[in-house]
């Protein structure tokens, strides 16, 4: 019985590391790619280049589009963040008619295809004319990230303690100064975390910015796609490495931050 407990446990962690291995394998291809000096993004190559790097650094095209995902995934971050603690907060705390049907609401762009979405709206823009503008984008990028972060705040909510927020309203601190200083320290590492997938999911976020980006804003991930579209060009590979080491980074130090915040 020892024996068949130890055998399933050594299956289980080759299970597992063959899987890791599966998910981590096209991100370590990309990284080795990025140094590749052949063009042709072809193994086997011999030396190492930065060329690729450098063409990044050195195009106006390159960080103008960068600079674009940026901007456009920190509006959406704080925005998202900024909504989905208020309604996390109202509906967890809140007793009013249809609260049911405004929670499956919020959740709803979950399951929503991001193509249907983009063209809704798409179609609702052009009509106001704001395609090829910040707001649309921030707007649709909002959209598909408040389920996220709202569903991580609401479990943040959900493990707090009532008593805490009666004894605080009890000593006779309004329900705003109990928020801010009882609830808010609390569901901090919700926040965190729900904002940093929202920006994450908003920089990579592709169909939105191309249907309403229009020729005029062109984010990193569009900029990528029009590369692997119409050429071959190894910069990609570059930019790709940046892109999973930076959010490998971001990861390794939201995660650090939440610990510190926990303890």
């Amino acid at each position: 019985m020892l024996i068949e407990n130890r055998l399933l446990k050594l299956l289980f962690k080759i299970f597992i590391s063959i899987i890791i291995l599966f998910i981590l394998l096209p991100m370590i291809t990309i990284i080795i790619m990025s140094i590749n000096p052949n063009r042709s993004l072809s193994f086997p190559f011999k030396g190492v280049t930065f060329e690729w790097f450098l063409n990044y650094f050195n195009s106006e095209i390159w960080i103008t589009a960068t600079a674009y995902s940026f901007k456009i995934a920190i509006m959406t971050a704080i925005l998202t963040t900024i909504l989905g603690t208020l309604a996390a907060y109202s509906l967890t705390k809140g007793n009013f008619k249809g609260k049911d049907s405004t929670f499956v609401f919020l959740i709803t762009p979950l399951i929503v295809p991001p193509m249907v979405l983009s063209i809704s709206l798409y179609f609702f823009f052009s009509q106001l004319k704001l395609i090829g503008t910040l707001l649309p984008i921030v707007i649709g990028h909002t959209i598909i990230s408040l389920p996220i972060v709202f569903v991580s705040i609401t479990s943040s909510l959900q493990g707090i303690n009532q008593n805490i927020e009666k004894a605080s309203r009890s000593l006779g601190a309004s329900r705003l100064r109990t928020f801010f200083q009882i609830i808010l320290p609390l569901i901090l590492p919700g926040m965190i975390s729900g904002s940093m997938f929202s920006f994450l999911l908003s920089f990579d976020e592709l169909l939105i910015p191309m249907f309403l980006g229009g020729v005029e804003i062109t984010t990193l991930p569009t900029h990528i796609w029009g590369q692997l579209t119409y050429t071959i060009d190894p910069t990609v590979s570059a930019v790709s490495s940046m892109i999973i080491i930076s959010i490998s980074s971001l990861v390794i130090l939201i995660n650090y931050i939440l610990k510190k915040v926990g303890n």
